[in-house]
């Protein structure tokens, strides 16, 4: 009686155990399932229409239509806030890198303005950027640039040391605009150049030490225009 009381107990164990095992396996189907329905109604399909990188993207550089295409895209493997169409996403300033082929998130983009910070020390002054600044606008946020008024009197050193803290753009490129963090001393200099069409921004290389006071000293701050021949 007892060897079949425990035969009994045994097969009364394996029974509740493998009823366990298949609840478990049916919630997370269900939890599968329960993800998987949230997917394909986020992205209208089994197969959603995201923004993805045509090339590798740098952090703090701006988004344009020639970056990024529309692909399909498994919605099971759409990541989370992907974008879904290309207009929602140029013109914006990413905040991390992106790369080649990848979808582009709402993560990798910066929310605002609000967001710009401010090195100690320094303001910040937005200009015009258009195609005659001589810098493009998807210069990585943090870059350390050289600020210089080019007018019919010569070439003019107005900002050594100025620090990119982002840009925008809009389907016209006059219109386009850089936000820079300089001295309070510099900002005069900068907005009046930028007001009179004759801003010019340089990005020296990283193997290039520029420091202010060796350009304000040791290095020439204007250039004299050329007279057009030798007397």
């Amino acid at each position: 009686m007892r060897r079949r009381a425990r035969i009994a107990t045994s097969a009364a164990c394996g029974v509740a155990a493998a009823l366990l095992a298949m609840g478990g396996v049916q919630s997370a189907r269900a939890d599968v399932q329960r993800e998987r329905s949230e997917l394909l109604e986020r992205y209208g399909g089994e197969v959603a229409s995201l923004v993805i990188a045509r090339r590798e993207l740098a952090s703090g550089s701006v988004v344009s239509e020639s970056d990024v295409e529309q692909r399909d895209w498994l919605a099971d493997l759409a990541p989370e806030g992907a974008f879904t169409s290309v207009g929602d996403i140029v013109g914006s300033r990413l905040t991390s890198p992106v790369a080649k082929g990848a979808p582009l998130t709402r993560l990798s983009i910066a929310s605002g303005e609000g967001d710009v910070e401010v090195p100690e020390g320094r303001v910040a002054v937005s200009v015009r950027a258009g195609e005659r600044a001589g810098i493009p606008l998807d210069v990585a946020s943090g870059a350390r640039v050289l600020v210089y008024e080019a007018a019919d009197g010569g070439v003019r050193l107005v900002c050594g040391d100025a620090l990119v803290l982002g840009g925008s753009s809009t389907r016209s490129s006059s219109d386009a605009s850089l936000t820079l963090a300089v001295y309070p001393d510099e900002v005069s200099g900068v907005l009046t150049a930028s007001a009179a069409g004759a801003l010019r921004v340089v990005l020296p290389a990283d193997d290039v030490a520029v420091e202010p006071a060796a350009v304000d000293g040791g290095a020439p701050t204007s250039v004299a225009p050329e007279t057009g021949g030798e007397s």
